[in-house]
């Protein structure tokens, strides 16, 4: 699994698509996200667009 930044609107806030070992994306969420900040504090880094 990782995530992928997705294209950001003007004065929206960044949104993220988790791609999972499929290569499908099944959730989106924000960077407050409690299992996308888990991730990012493993070490991770998510995918440009």
């Amino acid at each position: 699994m990782i995530y992928q930044k997705l294209p950001l609107a003007e004065g929206q806030q960044q949104i993220y698509a988790r791609i999972e070992d499929d290569g499908k994306c099944y959730l989106t969420c924000t960077e407050d996200h409690p299992e996308f900040k888990e991730w990012v504090e493993a070490g991770n880094t998510p995918a440009e667009e």
